[in-house]
Protein backbone atom coordinates (compact mmCIF):
# COMPACT_ATOMS: atom_id res chain seq x y z
CA UNK A 1 0.00 0.00 0.00
CA UNK A 2 1.47 3.49 -0.80
CA UNK A 3 -1.60 5.41 0.57
CA UNK A 4 -4.98 6.39 1.33
CA UNK A 5 -7.35 9.66 0.18
CA UNK A 6 -9.99 10.75 2.47
CA UNK A 7 -13.49 12.01 0.96
CA UNK A 8 -16.17 13.39 2.66
CA UNK A 9 -19.58 14.32 2.56
CA UNK A 10 -21.80 16.62 4.32
CA UNK A 11 -25.66 15.04 3.92
CA UNK A 12 -25.07 16.44 0.19
CA UNK A 13 -24.68 13.14 -1.93
CA UNK A 14 -21.12 15.22 -3.20
CA UNK A 15 -18.05 13.98 -1.41
CA UNK A 16 -15.50 16.19 -1.74
CA UNK A 17 -11.68 15.42 -1.10
CA UNK A 18 -10.80 16.09 2.67
CA UNK A 19 -6.91 14.82 2.38
CA UNK A 20 -4.38 13.01 0.38
CA UNK A 21 -1.61 11.13 0.81
CA UNK A 22 -2.31 9.48 3.99
CA UNK A 23 0.18 6.75 4.72
CA UNK A 24 -0.76 5.26 8.14
CA UNK A 25 -3.22 6.05 10.59
CA UNK A 26 -5.45 8.87 10.41
CA UNK A 27 -7.18 10.67 13.46
CA UNK A 28 -9.64 13.40 12.36
CA UNK A 29 -8.28 16.32 14.42
CA UNK A 30 -8.13 19.86 12.86
CA UNK A 31 -11.19 19.61 10.68
CA UNK A 32 -13.80 21.87 11.64
CA UNK A 33 -17.14 19.58 12.04
CA UNK A 34 -20.05 21.48 12.90
CA UNK A 35 -22.50 20.34 15.99
CA UNK A 36 -25.64 18.28 15.11
CA UNK A 37 -24.66 17.94 11.55
CA UNK A 38 -24.09 14.13 9.87
CA UNK A 39 -20.85 13.56 7.65
CA UNK A 40 -20.04 10.80 5.63
CA UNK A 41 -16.65 9.08 4.88
CA UNK A 42 -15.29 7.08 2.27
CA UNK A 43 -11.80 6.04 1.82
CA UNK A 44 -9.78 5.22 -1.29
CA UNK A 45 -6.24 3.00 -1.22
CA UNK A 46 -3.49 3.27 -3.50
CA UNK A 47 -0.95 0.80 -4.35
CA UNK A 48 2.07 0.36 -7.14
CA UNK A 49 -1.21 -0.48 -10.05
CA UNK A 50 -3.41 1.94 -8.90
CA UNK A 51 -6.40 3.36 -6.49
CA UNK A 52 -8.91 0.79 -5.20
CA UNK A 53 -12.77 1.44 -5.17
CA UNK A 54 -14.06 3.43 -1.95
CA UNK A 55 -14.52 1.90 0.57
CA UNK A 56 -18.35 1.82 2.61
CA UNK A 57 -19.42 4.85 3.58
CA UNK A 58 -19.31 5.34 7.62
CA UNK A 59 -21.90 8.06 8.69
CA UNK A 60 -21.15 10.37 11.98
CA UNK A 61 -23.16 12.39 14.06
CA UNK A 62 -21.18 14.96 15.56
CA UNK A 63 -22.17 15.61 18.98
CA UNK A 64 -23.54 18.36 21.02
CA UNK A 65 -24.18 19.96 24.11
CA UNK A 66 -28.04 19.24 25.30
CA UNK A 67 -29.77 22.20 25.59
CA UNK A 68 -32.25 22.61 28.32
CA UNK A 69 -34.97 21.97 26.58
CA UNK A 70 -33.21 17.69 26.59
CA UNK A 71 -35.40 17.65 29.72
CA UNK A 72 -38.41 19.12 31.26
CA UNK A 73 -38.70 19.94 34.63
CA UNK A 74 -41.98 18.99 35.82
CA UNK A 75 -42.69 19.21 39.58
CA UNK A 76 -41.00 20.07 43.01
CA UNK A 77 -43.21 17.67 45.50
CA UNK A 78 -45.50 19.33 48.02
CA UNK A 79 -43.81 16.81 50.63
CA UNK A 80 -40.76 18.95 50.81
CA UNK A 81 -38.51 19.00 54.46
CA UNK A 82 -36.47 20.93 55.51
CA UNK A 83 -33.38 19.15 54.56
CA UNK A 84 -34.54 17.47 51.40
CA UNK A 85 -37.36 18.23 48.11
CA UNK A 86 -37.44 15.39 45.09
CA UNK A 87 -36.97 16.56 41.80
CA UNK A 88 -39.31 15.27 38.58
CA UNK A 89 -38.29 15.58 35.04
CA UNK A 90 -39.24 13.80 32.03
CA UNK A 91 -36.05 13.22 29.44
CA UNK A 92 -36.99 14.52 25.66
CA UNK A 93 -36.30 13.00 22.76
CA UNK A 94 -33.17 14.39 22.47
CA UNK A 95 -30.59 13.66 19.40
CA UNK A 96 -28.00 15.19 20.02
CA UNK A 97 -25.62 12.78 18.25
CA UNK A 98 -24.69 10.93 21.63
CA UNK A 99 -27.73 10.11 24.47
CA UNK A 100 -27.55 11.58 27.83
CA UNK A 101 -25.81 9.74 30.77
CA UNK A 102 -26.24 11.55 33.41
CA UNK A 103 -27.07 14.87 34.82
CA UNK A 104 -25.84 17.55 37.31
CA UNK A 105 -28.22 19.22 39.35
CA UNK A 106 -27.62 23.05 41.39
CA UNK A 107 -28.60 24.74 44.13
CA UNK A 108 -28.81 28.01 45.38
CA UNK A 109 -29.81 28.98 48.90
CA UNK A 110 -32.28 31.62 49.23
CA UNK A 111 -32.80 33.12 52.37
CA UNK A 112 -35.90 33.59 54.18
CA UNK A 113 -38.03 36.61 53.91
CA UNK A 114 -39.40 36.19 57.47
CA UNK A 115 -35.93 36.60 59.07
Amino acid sequence: MIDYTIYYDQSTGNYVLLLAGVTDQFYLTTFALTTGSTYSFKVRARNSVGFSVDSAALSVLVAEKPAAEAFILESLTAEQSATSALLVWNDANYDGGSPVIDYTISYAIVPNSDE
